[in-house]
């Protein structure tokens, strides 16, 4: 049952808990994130806190990229504006039931800031919504896991990791018996975290399980993708696993793969629903299809242009 912005505040308030988590995806989709105090929190619900731009400007090993124009040393990395997104609360089950809110990035009149990726998802959202349509999204993952904690594979630069389990064997159950307080953590704990998992099991490949996150609207969607992967992490490092979503860790080996299905409903009947429409709907959904694995969508804008079809984001 989805809760009121009075029923959230309400439980946060009342949480034994007097600090909140709240979290920003970066450029790579990666979540960045703090603690603040509940007192803070409330503070900032409607005007917003800041969150510091170096984030557009670094890689997910804090690499600072070169030739960058919208933050670096000439901007001095200032801080950015965030707003909570309230609806995207959470409490976080295996970090003491803590609240958890997801946020974005706009500028200081309000509007989007351009570069935050989930500010333009929600743009590409309104595109196909003003067709007449609605996007629903899904994702899964097939992931390595590796039987090292973090100062383990450090130590060793990231050479030989050593896989949860040897060897191909997909769909077993034997191995995921042998896990089972493992997966059944990552099944559970998800589910409490509202990422609920459609299907988890063993792939083909050392150490290799995939998952597919239950589909919903886009951009939950996107939100239910970037807390698996945070979220599978954090689980790890209880039982001394180490994950790894989707590269490939082996490359003579399987299990690298990731996949996103989509699907449209034409959600106003009076929408005209000439060929052109929904070929337009259909590629700019491609185009948030790409937005959403947060990479380029060059290809959905050479489609457009070959079928004489406005490109909703030129140039991105």
């Amino acid at each position: 049952m989805k809760l009121t912005k009075e029923q959230i505040l309400n439980e946060v308030a009342s949480s034994p808990n007097k600090k909140v988590k709240v979290a920003i995806t970066d450029i790579d989709g990666v979540l960045r994130g703090k603690y603040i105090h509940l007192d803070k929190f409330k503070s900032i619900l409607e005007s917003g806190f800041g969150f510091c731009d170096v984030i557009f400007g670094w890689d997910c090993g804090d690499v600072g990229y070169e030739n960058a124009d919208f933050t670096g040393w000439h901007t001095g990395f200032p801080d950015a504006l965030a707003k909570i997104d309230i609806n995207t609360y959470r409490k976080v089950p295996w970090d003491q039931n803590v609240s958890f809110f997801l946020g974005d990035f706009v500028k200081k009149d309000g509007s989007a800031l351009e570069v935050c990726p989930r500010k333009l998802l929600r743009k590409i959202k309104k595109q196909v919504e003003d067709l007449g349509y609605s996007a629903s999204f899904g994702q899964e993952f097939e992931f390595f896991n590796f039987k090292e904690t973090s100062e383990d594979i450090n130590a060793r630069d990231f050479h030989e990791p050593k896989p949860l389990t040897p060897g191909m064997f997909g769909y077993s159950l034997i191995r995921i018996s042998q896990n089972k307080a493992f997966f059944n953590d990552i099944y559970d704990s998800l589910y409490q975290f509202r990422v609920p998992i459609e299907g988890l099991h063993t792939e083909t490949g050392p150490g290799v399980f995939e998952a597919a996150i239950l589909y919903d609207d886009v951009l939950e969607s996107a939100d239910r993708a970037v807390l698996f992967k945070s979220g599978v992490k954090e689980l790890g490092h209880k039982f001394r696993r180490n994950f790894r979503a989707v590269p490939a860790t082996f490359t003579n080996r399987c299990g690298r793969m990731g996949r996103t299905r989509f699907f449209m409903t034409r959600v106003h009947m009076e929408c005209q629903n000439s060929w052109n429409t929904i070929l337009q709907a259909f590629f700019i959904a491609c185009r948030m299809c790409f937005r959403f694995m947060l990479r380029p969508s060059i290809v959905t804008n050479g489609l457009l242009k070959a079928h004489g079809l406005p490109q909703p984001l030129p140039g991105a």
